[in-house]
């Protein structure tokens, strides 16, 4: 009776799953059954959604928004210093214009849409004890089977 959700189905769609407490059995049915969880996932349910999707986010997706980043603003410096973007004139020469604007850009988007990523590329990520997911929220013995393993 140990189950748990990825993180991936978890952030999809903006954290859709935190737009209401209910669980039925088709959010039940997102979860599986695992020897061992990565991680538990305490929450409110005052708390506003958005705010539970950014600090998830946060938490899980950074380094990869983090690899993202540094991948595009890699490849801008590159195709600078080969003349293939545009550059400014300042009193010190020539300087890049393009990594200012796309570096916070590229990582929100990544940041934001990690969890839509993840599921488009099949990628699981963690997995998480999520109540409202893990624990069957109609069927009474189930529920407590879930919450006594």
């Amino acid at each position: 009776m140990l189950r748990a959700v990825h993180v991936g189905k978890v952030l999809r769609c903006g954290g859709r799953v935190f737009r209401t407490s209910a669980g039925t059995s088709a959010t039940y049915n997102k979860s599986f059954v695992v020897s061992r969880i990565d991680a538990f996932i305490s929450h409110n349910w005052s708390v506003p959604r958005t705010i539970k999707f950014l600090t998830l986010a946060l938490h899980f997706v950074h380094t990869r928004a983090l690899a993202a980043t540094v991948t595009v603003v890699t490849l801008i410096t590159i195709l600078t210093g080969a003349r293939v973007l545009p550059t400014a004139q300042d009193v010190n020469g020539s300087t890049g214009i393009c990594v200012l604007p796309f570096g916070v850009p590229v990582f929100s988007v990544a940041l934001i849409w990690g969890g839509e990523m993840w599921w488009l590329l099949g990628l699981r990520g963690p997995s998480l004890l999520f109540a409202k997911i893990c624990i069957h929220q109609t069927d009474q013995d189930i529920k407590r089977r879930g919450r006594e393993s």
